[in-house]
């Protein structure tokens, strides 16, 4: 009879976390993490489909402590566009961080892809949220074009908010 092993996901994003800031990107591999949590290698693709999604899905939790710190920054005097703003730097300080503390760059293109998927989701129910708070209710809704600005836009090297945020002040009148 297999072993039952209580919360074994989380304890695969712990761990598999621990590996990512202690070595890096280069240094994660899934037999080390399946030996760290006294576990299957094939445990763990029963979770996540690839390493990349794995990875990515780590950083999707340390992107959600992001969010929650963000929220904090948003004062109710705030218009849209400051919202807006708010949660662009966000994302931005957020992909720096990935750069900076687990050495992400052009090598973890396929930890990019997933990671923008996963980010695509969140960050879009958060513009769809600050959208519907202020009363933006657009036919076609602007939420995914807007979101595909943000996380385009974070890409660029020295880009600030200012540099286009007035073309999504007038796609949705804020």
């Amino acid at each position: 009879m297999p072993k039952k092993i209580e919360n074994i996901q989380s304890k695969i994003l712990s761990k598999g976390k621990e590996i990512l800031d202690n070595g890096g990107f280069d240094a994660f591999n899934i037999r080390a993490l399946s030996k760290q949590c006294d576990i299957a290698i094939g445990t763990i693709y029963n979770y996540y489909p690839s390493k990349e999604n794995l990875i990515a899905n780590i950083m999707l939790l340390d992107w959600q402590k992001e969010i929650e710190k963000s929220k904090n920054k948003i004062k109710p005097s705030f218009d849209g566009y400051h919202t807006i703003k708010i949660i662009f730097e966000t994302v931005l300080s957020f992909q720096q961080s990935c750069r900076e503390t687990w050495g992400l760059s052009a090598n973890s293109d396929k930890v990019q892809s997933e990671l923008s998927s996963l980010l695509f989701k969140e960050l879009s129910e958060l513009i769809h949220s600050t959208l519907l708070y202020f009363c933006v209710n657009m036919s076609p809704d602007p939420t995914d074009f807007i979101t595909e600005i943000l996380l385009f836009e974070s890409s660029k090297e020295g880009i600030q908010f200012d540099d286009f945020g007035p073309f999504i002040n007038r796609i949705i009148k804020l």
